[in-house]
């Protein structure tokens, strides 16, 4: 067997990183507003999506949702527009 099968490629990591898309807490919106929107973007029922609207307000920051970063960009210009924060990492 060959050591090149052995080497991991280091471009084939960048291709398969996970990120993590945050909620972030404001005084902007309603609870109501921000659960309502979680729930239409990440198909949260009202629980979860309620749930996260709470842990963002105590701790500053929730993860909604993780994955790849396309995917996350595309929900959170969603939720921008409707002006909620949220940040990529």
């Amino acid at each position: 067997m060959s050591q090149s099968k052995n080497k991991k490629n280091p471009f084939s990591e960048l291709s398969t990183q996970k990120y993590k898309l945050f909620l972030l807490n404001d005084n902007d919106n309603t609870f109501d507003y921000i659960i309502n929107n979680i729930i239409e973007q990440c198909n949260y029922n009202s629980e979860q999506a309620e749930q996260c609207a709470l842990l963002a307000h105590i701790h500053g920051k929730y993860e909604l949702l993780n994955g790849d970063k396309e995917y996350l960009q595309g929900i959170q210009h969603n939720l921008s527009g409707k002006n909620i924060k949220t940040e990529i990492r």
